[in-house]
This record gives structure tokens, sequence and C-alpha cells, in this order.
């Protein structure tokens, strides 16, 4: 059964244990910090809204707001523990709209940084003494401007300067998009993909793809909304139902078979076509878009989709190296 929680500063709309609950779309992106996949792309309208809150819908400009989604008991194979927080930021605007007999609030958010509960604004002072490892100093920095927050680097101790360099960030977007150009101009290594920051819960990442992997919840064969597709030399997209979950830059890994098939026997099946995965193995997480309509049947319609680059043995990404023998979309 699909779940979800819209919480307002003044309002909230809960579908837990409730079959009656306002039907709502949403379509939410969320990319990395330092290059989100649209920073306003970020939607959500809530149907059935009464005439009076539709008449004052500019009560809800500025105001805080947190999108969780996913699915709840109910069904066979819904797995509450996949739900979580889809989206976290600011109103602006809120329009409130009356066609015919329909009455909708459409939500415009704009993210902090994605999922995110780091403040808006902070200030982050950055000092990186000449010679020493960008990570020391990614450390003090986040420390320091994020103290009720714990970090998580794991980025290439090559990353070293013959200088001096210092700054003073207002967000943590800004300091995000410092750090991938500063990463990439040390390491001109084809296929690095530079330094990645996202903030999962209370712990902010901070990986380059070279030291290790952020470990991300398994893909089982009943979440997969149809085939997971190549996108590129080494990059694929896959659809599951929604969930909330999943972050950016977390490692997970596609199941190898999508059922298991027998005779009357209870003899397998193993080579049967129809039950292998064509695109298995372990991928990074590069972007994620949710995208729901609460009172639409199809699967499709309450959904999870995942740009992610495929990982390699090492920890990192590679891509930079072709996949021989697999042909891609």
């Amino acid at each position: 059964m699909r779940w979800y929680r819209i919480v307002t500063g003044s309002q909230t709309w809960d579908a837990t244990g409730d079959s009656y609950a306002l039907n709502i779309e949403l379509d939410i992106s969320v990319g990395p910090n330092h290059a989100p996949a649209n920073p306003n792309a970020a939607w959500c309208r809530v149907w059935g809204i009464p005439l009076q809150t539709i008449l004052t819908a500019n009560q809800f400009n500025s105001q805080p707001i947190q999108v969780y989604g996913g699915m709840q008991q109910g069904l066979p194979l819904a797995n509450p523990g996949e739900r979580g927080l889809l989206v976290q930021g600011t109103i602006f605007p809120c329009l409130g709209n009356w066609t015919g007999t329909d009455m909708t609030l459409d939500f415009y958010i704009k993210a902090i940084q994605g999922t995110s509960s780091v403040p808006g604004a902070a200030n982050i002072t950055h000092n990186w003494p000449a010679g020493q490892q960008l990570s020391t100093a990614v450390q003090s920095a986040l420390q320091t401007a994020f103290p009720g927050f714990t970090t998580s680097i794991k980025i290439s101790p090559n990353l070293i300067r013959p200088n001096d360099e210092w700054g003073f960030y207002q967000t943590i977007g800004q300091y995000a998009t410092f750090l991938f150009n500063a990463s990439k101009d040390i390491i001109k290594t084809s296929g690095y993909q530079g330094i990645q920051v996202s903030v999962q819960g209370k712990t902010i990442n901070v990986v380059d793809g070279t030291q290790g992997q952020v470990s991300g919840p398994t893909i089982n064969p009943w979440d997969l909304v149809g085939q997971p597709v190549w996108t590129g030399v080494n990059t694929i997209q896959f659809k599951t139902v929604m969930r909330g979950d999943l972050n950016i830059q977390q490692t997970v890994t596609l199941p190898r078979s999508l059922a298991t098939l027998t005779y009357n026997n209870n003899t397998a099946l193993p080579n049967n076509p129809t039950q292998t995965n064509l695109i298995q193995g372990s991928f990074i997480i590069q972007n994620i878009r949710h995208v729901g309509n609460f009172r639409k049947p199809s699967w499709s319609d309450w959904c999870t989709i995942v740009d992610a680059i495929r990982a390699n043995v090492g920890g990192g990404s590679n891509a930079g190296t072709p996949l021989g023998g697999i042909g891609h979309a």
C-alpha cells in the first residue's frame, strides 16, 4: 500500500493507515550538492483542499516543508522499511487552484541540499595549508560549521596543493562546488569523478570514488519496475517502487535474477533467459527522481528513478573503462 506524509509549518497530510487519504502528486529531483539535478525541481500537489485554505494559500509561502514517501503494510511485497524523506526545503511559492469541483494546493519547493537536514545558510571556513591533505581541511571545516553532524570523508590522499588555500562559503552547496572543482583540477585522470558531497540524515558524506564506497540498500527483484537500461558506457538508469532510503553516492547492487521458475517436479531452470536481470553488479547513485500520483493504479505512477555509474572492484567508479562484451542502449 502506498504511503506519504507531508509536513509544513502549520499543516500535516498523512496517509498512514488511511485508505481514504487525500490524493497527492509529486515530482522531486535530487542530485549531488555541487550540481543538483535541478535545484528548483521539487513540486508537490495536494488535492481535496478546503476553500478557505485555497483562498489563503500564501500562508504557506516561505514555510519549511518535508515530503516523505514510500510504501506501508498492505500488499505482500510492500516494505515499510524503504520509506523515508524524499525532500526537505522551503515553500515558494504555494499556489491555490480551484477548477470546476477540483481544489488543489501546489507547493514549489526550494530544496535544502536535496534530502538533507543541513541548514540552508552556514559560515564555512576553509583553511588548507600547503602540503596538507585536502581531507584534513574538509574535516575541520565541516565539523566547525555543522557541529551536530558526523562527517564521513573518503577522498584520495593525493589531493594536495603546493600552496596555501583558504576561503569562506555561505552554504554547503557552495563549498561542495569548490571541492568538486578543486579535486578535478588536481587529479586529471580520465574517469575520475571528483569530490561529491551528499547528506544522509545526520551524516555528511564526502567521497570521490577512490577510497571505498558508501554502502546502500540491496535492490530486490520485486523492487524493480521493468529492466534497468544502459544510458552510457558505464551509466545506467533503473526504476523501483517509490522508496526514500536511497541517497546520492550510495552503492547499490542489482539482483542477478528477476524470478525463479520451476517445473512441476520442482527442478530449477538455471539458464532460462526470462529469469535473468540484463544488468547486474554494483553501481553508485548519481541522481534520483521521485515521481508519484497516489491514486493512479499503475505501479509506474509511484516510483523512484535512479541514475547510477558502475562501481569497480576497488570501490570507486570506473567511468573511463568500457565494459567488454555487453551492449549498451
